[in-house]
């Protein structure tokens, strides 16, 4: 429906109309009156002249033709017709014309100005779309240049693989080779001293500790697929058994104990052990090597003092004991943990033998023990008592 302002708006045009309509009927009044003079004049003229009925004929004939040309006939009835259209209308086009159809054409403009600011936005599109493509055109050139470069690089990356693993077999199998010569010629006492003259051993040892780390490291990757057949293992196993034969002499000894570099790699030897499983027999020649090495480094009286702040060797050594297969790391762990029974500075770590070997898990070794391995344990457990009476 049309508002009230709209509606007061349609009234007026209508009034507007209707007046015009009404002036139209007055003036047509008004000239019919001065025609009705005008024959009533005539008639009185010819009553009064006593004209001849030919010239009033006459003169009413000019008349009319005057009227019929400047002047229109309408039937009262059909202005009367007329007026009620209107008034009906009046009442009627409020309802017709609703606010839709006042505003079509103000909208219509609207539309238009907003199809005239699509357009102006759709041709902003369409160029930036073209900068767009051209970009990606570009961006694509690039990304399959830098494809085609990163497939060359990756094929030299894969080359030099190759290549630096075809050098490290080598090296690992020079390794070996060397290091063989060397677990041979430090069997011999004066080789070794010479050996460790000077800054060679402390570079020796240096080297050798590094080996170690990457050789725990190893170990300890779960995808690694090192073994005891592996030419890494038999460089390591040549490696300690060299460090073995350097222990095994006082020279070599000292000269690992007054060395940081020598230290750090009897803390490594350590870590080796920890890192070999006592329940996996392809480690089992390394693990002797390592403790023949710590048994030998707890001769020394500063090697004994070193291997006493590592209470955690305890715990691994008596691991071994109880699970390993092989004899004789049963009889160096024995021999091991006899050197620290001896020590008298070392008392303080009585306890944690005690705690992780009880005398009842000693007797049940014991009786399971055959040769030297029984006789080491016995000695060991006798030790143990003397030490726990004079407590």
């Amino acid at each position: 429906m049309a508002t009230t302002e709209e509606t007061s708006e349609v009234n007026v045009i209508l009034n507007q109309d209707l007046k015009i309509m009404n002036d139209y009927v007055t003036t047509m009044s008004v000239n019919l009156q001065d025609v009705m003079k005008d024959f009533k004049g005539i008639t009185s003229k010819a009553t009064n002249d006593n004209s001849s009925n030919i010239e009033v004929i006459n003169e009413i004939k000019i008349k009319v033709d005057h009227l019929a040309l400047n002047y229109n006939l309408i039937k009262k009835t059909d202005i009367e017709k007329l007026s009620h259209e209107v008034k009906m209308m009046r009442e009627n086009l409020p309802k017709v014309i609703t606010t839709e159809f006042i505003q079509a054409p103000y909208k219509m403009k609207e539309k238009e100005q907003e199809l005239k600011l699509v357009s102006v936005e759709k041709k902003n599109l369409e160029r930036e779309l073209q900068m767009l493509k051209r970009r990606y055109d570009s961006v694509l050139q690039e990304v399959e240049r830098e494809r085609q470069e990163n497939a060359e690089l990756k094929k030299q990356v894969s080359n030099w693989n190759e290549i630096t693993n075809q050098q490290s077999e080598y090296c690992a199998k020079l390794g070996v080779g060397t290091c063989t010569l060397l677990w041979k010629a430090s069997q011999i006492q004066d080789a070794v001293e010479s050996m460790l003259k000077g800054e060679d051993g402390n570079n020796f040892y240096q080297v050798a500790h590094h080996t170690l780390e990457y050789f725990v490291t190893a170990v300890q990757d779960a995808t690694s697929k090192l073994d005891d057949t592996t030419t890494e293992y038999q460089f390591v196993l040549s490696l300690c058994g060299v460090l073995t034969n350097f222990s095994a002499s006082p020279e070599g000894r000292d000269s690992l104990m007054t060395s940081q570099h020598g230290i750090d790699l009897v803390t490594s030897i350590m870590i080796v052990l920890w890192s070999l499983s006592c329940k996996e027999s392809k480690w089992m020649k390394l693990r002797n090597l390592c403790l023949r090495f710590l048994y030998n480094i707890s001769i020394n009286e500063k090697g004994m003092q070193h291997l006493c702040t590592r209470k955690e060797l305890i715990t691994n050594v008596v691991d071994i004991l109880k699970h390993d297969k092989c004899a004789d790391n049963k009889l160096q762990v024995l021999r091991l943990l006899q050197s620290f029974i001896c020590d008298e500075e070392c008392s303080e770590i009585i306890p944690t033998i005690t705690e992780n070997l009880p005398f009842n898990k000693l007797r049940q070794l014991s009786s399971n023990a055959r040769g030297e391995v029984k006789e080491a344990l016995e000695e060991l457990t006798s030790d143990l008592l003397v030490i726990e009476r004079e407590q």
